[in-house]
């Protein structure tokens, strides 16, 4: 028995360019909630660039910066995994070796360590607000996520040198990394503990490689129809992509509607 929906935002809950939540996923959250429903975020995103998602539904709570930190509807944090400062300290001085530019994301924050080619053809583009350039060692609040832009050559030898590091790819110019071990699994894990039901009740809709973990992890995961291949593969099923009501479909197919 389903008693628990979690949703990826990006691709997923809205359209990834216009970041609009379709009419049927909008109309279909407070009727899984009459039912008695615990809804749930999963995304890569920082929490405060979450908040646009009230316009639509107030969610039980939401998985931020790729399952390194939970907090509930009320502000209350439920879990945390930020990077230690030994880690941190040495990949940001083999960033700098190398030449990666990199955003760090904290609870308060994201900024760029530089400045390059890849971040204006990636980032510019997909920020909703400007971030500042500065030096991110001096960064006072814990991090739980940074952005490197890098080749896919580049992430492999960051995954050699840093076994403490796991990396998520965004695309073919970034990837998300988090401390060893982190990945929405983490943060599903740790709702499902907190919310007080297992993973096996739970459903989840995701499109991106970041959401690999997750579909795996609950006893429904379903891949909307525009997901990558690996998303395919580790889901349970698939269904119609974003614009075609596929959130939508997928839950009536399961008589959750």
């Amino acid at each position: 028995m389903i008693k628990a929906v979690f949703f990826d935002i990006d691709g997923t809950l809205v359209h990834a360019k216009t970041k609009i939540m379709p009419p049927s996923t909008r109309d279909s959250l407070p009727l899984l909630r009459e039912k008695g429903l615990k809804l749930f975020v999963a995304t890569g995103r920082p929490p405060k660039s979450t908040f646009f998602l009230k316009q639509y539904f107030d969610f039980d709570a939401i998985v931020s910066f790729t399952g390194a930190y939970a907090a509930d509807a009320d502000g209350r944090v439920y879990h945390d995994r930020p990077f230690s400062s030994e880690v941190l300290n040495r990949f940001y001085a083999y960033a700098e070796t190398e030449g990666l530019a990199l955003m760090v994301e904290t609870a308060e924050r994201q900024m760029f360590s530089k400045m390059n080619d890849r971040i204006e053809k990636v980032a510019r583009a997909l920020l909703t607000a400007s971030v500042p350039v500065g030096d991110i060692r001096v960064v006072p609040e814990p991090v739980y996520q940074i952005i490197a832009y890098l080749t896919e050559d580049e992430e492999a030898e960051i995954r050699r040198r840093f076994p403490e590091l796991t990396t998520n790819r965004l695309n073919e110019y970034a990837t998300d990394i988090t401390q060893k071990g982190v990945t929405k699994r983490t943060g599903v894990l740790k709702t499902c503990e907190r919310f007080g039901f297992s993973p096996d009740e739970a459903m989840a809709f995701g499109d991106g490689e970041n959401d690999v973990p997750m579909l795996e992890t609950v006893g429904l995961g379903v891949a909307i129809g525009n997901a990558c291949e690996n998303a395919v593969r580790a889901a349970k099923d698939t269904t119609a992509d974003i614009e075609s009501d596929g959130i939508r479909r997928a839950l009536m197919k399961y008589g959750l509607l």
